[in-house]
């Protein structure tokens, strides 16, 4: 259960560049706001497009160092990152369902 249990989690992690998320955060919650003032928000088709930043690579200090070629907006980041959760959580789950089968299959046996 554990081993499949931390696959889950490797997927997760690789799925929403975690590492990346978190300067991202950091640098908003401490520095500025994503998205800052006069970000390129726009209007398509009655819908508002925020671009989010490509994942830094490290510690973010200033606007400049912010990358947006991987063209990325808010909805489709958000949307990936309840699709990466949810894929976690039912693999987990699944996992501990498997477990709980295994236990409940062995004690029987004894009986």
């Amino acid at each position: 259960m554990k081993a499949r249990v931390k696959k889950a989690e490797k997927k997760l992690r690789k799925a929403i560049n975690l590492a990346g998320t978190r300067y991202l955060a950091n640098f908003a919650a401490h520095s500025s706001a994503i998205p800052y003032a006069g970000a390129p928000a726009r209007v398509v088709k009655g819908r508002v497009v925020l671009p989010i930043p490509d994942p830094p690579k490290g510690r973010v200090e200033i606007l400049g160092q912010l990358q947006y070629k991987g063209r990325r907006h808010l909805e489709s980041f958000a949307d990936g990152v309840l699709v990466a959760v949810d894929a976690f959580i039912e693999e987990t789950l699944s996992a501990f369902e498997c477990e709980v089968r295994t236990i409940r299959t062995e004690r029987d046996s004894r009986k």
